[in-house]
């Protein structure tokens, strides 16, 4: 690869150069992108799996992770949990203000089983 000098260049010289620069970038990371996506095809069907299964565990995981595992139950509403994390929910609120526990509405595991 030829050295350039880049102390000599113009303004101008720079921004086209630096044009270039971007578009080579743009380039490679197309091409490695392909390349993975193909050995990950590859990786998938050695183990019987389609690409859309592969998708499917890791949009899944996403969700799960973003949601959170819920740690607390609302007893009059078990639809109502709350993960521990940001604000507590009204229902909790008002229940730990008339004298409860949070402890109390902690969802409990039963056999490995989440309630």
């Amino acid at each position: 690869m030829a050295a350039v000098d880049i102390a000599s260049l113009s303004i101008a010289e720079l921004q086209e150069l630096t044009k270039k620069i971007e578009q080579r970038l743009k380039q490679l990371h197309r091409a490695e992108r392909t390349r993975i996506l193909s050995q990950m095809e590859e990786l998938a069907a050695g183990a019987g799996m389609n690409p859309e299964e592969v998708a499917a565990h890791f949009t899944n995981a996403k969700k799960a992770k973003k949601a959170g595992t819920p740690k607390y139950r609302n007893p009059a509403d078990p639809t109502q949990t709350w993960t521990g994390r940001g604000r507590k929910p009204r229902w909790l609120e008002t229940l730990v203000k008339k004298g409860k526990k949070l402890e109390d509405f902690a969802i409990k595991e039963q056999a490995g089983n989440r309630q």
